[in-house]
């Protein structure tokens, strides 16, 4: 078993302790609020970034292993529609043509 591959690792421990992180996020966002619009650059990086690592790929041995992915990326959705709700405009997703704004649109279309 690799600490650093693609394997055991990534399939068994990986996705609790980014549901737990993200869990974190919307506390985070429904304490804090739009206090944390000054953080909002860093949080249109992490949400095209935690799409992209658990997005459903070739590598997967059978249809029934991809529910952790599925369930990241559906909490993920969840926390982003949390933001928008919270930081409204000034979220800052989708605005301009930055590669975090076309990535995160790729994933939401």
């Amino acid at each position: 078993m690799s600490w650093f591959g693609d394997g055991p690792l990534r399939m068994l421990l990986l996705p609790s302790i980014h549901l737990e992180a993200l869990d974190l996020l919307a506390a985070l966002i429904l304490a804090c609020g739009p206090r944390l619009v000054r953080f909002g650059g860093a949080l249109c990086r992490l949400f095209p970034q935690v799409l992209n690592m658990w997005r459903a790929g070739q590598d997967l041995p059978s249809p029934g292993l991809q529910r952790p992915y599925s369930e990241v990326r559906a909490r993920l959705y969840q926390v982003l529609d949390l933001w928008v709700q919270v930081a409204g405009a000034a979220s800052g997703l989708l605005l301009g043509h930055s590669s975090q704004s076309d990535a995160l649109l790729g994933h939401l279309i």
